[in-house]
């Protein structure tokens, strides 16, 4: 018997909590951004209300009523306020939450979202192991009161199923709505089209002065780049992400403008194997009968990284057939070698070794070699996260922050150096433990930014970060990273397009092909077992979930996280409600007791 009114009680529990859950995503639709108000702390709200006004009318919450269960005093004598607040808010949730969450708190784990996620997690296994040794749960033991199975007519529970039903249908039918009227894109999960656009900033006094900075006159990215040029060797540009092609289209448009073929004329990039080099010479300077011959060499060059990256090289390799030996462009691969160039695995030796200081290591003396010999004595550096920032600067003093590869560049090219971040979205929420190696992302200065050029009608622009609004504001980009300003670790900023319309995918010509070509030669002298060469290549096969959603998805994740918790709630909800009821409607007498 105790077991069954357990079963009961977490079926009650979930039922409230998915009307809680609703509420709370309807309220939330209607609450402007802000770092202080997210999804967490308006349903943690919502629940206290919920049970403490549950409890103080009808001692029943909806979902104790549906299965027919009710708060009652040990002593049999109706609850009374203080019955209730001394249950609900000192038993409950002092015990429960806040006591765990202030130990959290001293020992620096000060983000809300973290710490509501580790807390819940921790209650609800105590809970089930308290319940298993005593029969109960903490807080009515130490408030004396009890749930108890009571009698509630059969027609009135068809209606609070009917009514409970049609409430989860008709605000399922509102957010869906509500979502895609305003995330409009061509991928659809559930029947609502995924959240690929962040929540809209409101257009308010905190968003003034950037649209003021904006109004003026500002350079297109482009020409900022080549401004940066003029009284720096070395720009660095900070991409959001490896697999973002619209930044690659703007590099490409820079790399060929004439006036970088004229000055600059040399790229280092973050990813390629530097032990490739002289065979990215080779085919980046050599003619081909054809597309298909070009495409398969360049396959075998691509390790993981994405189409942006192959038509990059591609573009240059055409470039370069164009132009006289002297003003080719050199591109150059900075990456060290790993045990793997294609394969899974490859990323575990480098977490052991300093990317950066190797990279800035190769970049630093091969453009000391440039400067000494070559007529073009600039270089561009295309990194991206922490690895482009510069040499920060705090209160005027350097500070230790980071060895990023940036910094590395920085303190070898003083006043020569400047580094960029492009439009991105900020690494600034981990899960549950305080790690940088599981992170979703949220937009920057939670969607103020993404407001300002907005209202500027997405115009593309450039800028440095002194002297603009954008650079006061405190750095957000990375969680570890605290007390700065954006205008202490980066130079300048460039807005090109606005994240949902930002291209993401994974698949170029002949991938399978370079897969196969990588796997051959990290097997050579060996015999090659051809069924773990299907299974390795496998993974590289064209796929469209895989090729052209895959980073979608990951990039806006965050936004997803509430609504994959909502239809998993939403979904047990009706199943435990419905199969309550039919047990219900098949007790003997039932239609006696309907009429």
């Amino acid at each position: 018997m105790k077991f069954k009114l357990l079963f009961l009680r977490v079926s009650s529990v979930i039922i409230d909590i998915s009307i809680i859950y609703t509420f709370a995503l309807i309220i939330y639709i209607f609450i402007p951004p802000n770092p202080l108000i997210d999804i967490l702390r308006v349903l943690f709200l919502i629940m206290i209300l919920y049970f403490f006004i549950s409890y103080l009318f009808p001692n029943q919450t909806p979902g104790k009523y549906l299965l027919q269960l009710k708060l009652l005093p040990i002593n049999n004598q109706k609850l009374t306020l203080t019955d209730i607040i001394i249950r609900e808010f000192l038993y409950k949730y002092l015990i429960g939450f806040l006591l765990p969450y202030a130990v959290l708190y001293l020992l620096k784990w000060v983000d809300f979202n973290k710490n509501v996620i580790a807390i819940s997690v921790f209650t609800i296994i105590f809970s089930l192991i308290f319940w298993l040794i005593k029969r109960e749960t903490w807080w009515n033991l130490l408030s004396k009161t009890r749930v108890e199975k009571v009698i509630v007519p059969k027609k009135n529970i068809l209606v609070s199923y009917l009514i409970l039903l049609s409430f989860l249908i008709l605000s399922l039918s509102f957010i869906v709505y509500n979502n895609n009227h305003y995330q409009k894109n061509d991928l659809k999960i559930w029947g609502f089209q995924f959240p690929l656009k962040f929540k809209s900033y409101p257009n308010n006094s905190n968003v003034k002065k950037y649209n003021t900075y904006l109004a003026g006159q500002h350079l297109n990215p482009k020409e900022y780049v080549f401004e940066l040029f003029k009284t720096n060797d070395v720009v660095i540009l900070c991409e959001a992400n490896h697999q973002e092609s619209t930044a690659r289209e703007l590099i490409s448009d820079i790399v060929t403008d004439k006036r970088f073929i004229d000055n600059v004329g040399n790229v280092f990039t973050e990813y390629g194997a530097v032990s490739k080099q002289s065979k990215v010479d080779s085919i980046l300077n050599a003619k081909f009968a054809n597309d298909d011959l070009l495409e398969k060499s360049l396959a075998g060059l691509m390790w993981f990284r994405g189409p942006h990256f192959f038509y990059f090289l591609k573009n240059i390799n055409l470039l370069n057939n164009s132009l006289p030996d002297s003003l080719k462009i050199h591109e150059y691969f900075t990456d060290f070698d790993s045990e793997y160039q294609y394969f899974p695995g490859s990323m575990a030796l480098k977490d052991k070794i300093d990317r950066d200081s190797i990279m800035a290591y190769i970049i630093i003396n091969r453009f000391k070699n440039i400067q000494q010999n070559d007529s073009r004595k600039k270089c561009l550096v295309i990194t991206n996260s922490r690895h482009a920032f510069g040499s920060i600067k705090k209160d005027g003093r350097e500070t230790n922050v980071f060895d990023s590869e940036g910094s590395y560049i920085f303190k070898s090219f003083p006043s020569k150096t400047a580094n960029v971040m492009l439009n991105s979205l900020a690494y600034n929420f981990s899960v549950i433990i305080p790690t940088d190696k599981f992170m979703f992302i949220n937009a920057i200065q939670n969607g103020k930014w993404d407001r300002a050029f907005e209202e500027n009608k997405n115009r593309p622009v450039g800028f440095d970060f002194k002297g603009s609004p954008f650079g006061k504001d405190d750095f957000d980009y990375l969680p570890m990273v605290k007390n700065l300003k954006y205008e202490d670790v980066f130079t300048g900023f460039i807005f090109n397009k606005p994240i949902h319309e930002w291209k993401i995918d994974n698949y170029y010509p002949f991938r399978e092909y370079g897969a196969e070509k990588e796997y051959i030669v990290k097997h050579s002298g060996t015999i090659i077992n051809k069924s773990e060469l299907q299974n390795a290549i496998a993974v590289y096969k064209p796929n469209k979930m895989e090729d052209e959603n895959k980073m979608r998805i990951f990039m806006s994740l965050y936004n997803f996280i509430p609504y994959f918790f909502y239809f998993l709630l939403l979904s047990f909800c009706i199943l435990i409600s419905t199969y309550h009821f039919i047990r219900l409607l098949l007790k003997k007498n039932i239609v006696e007791n309907l009429v």
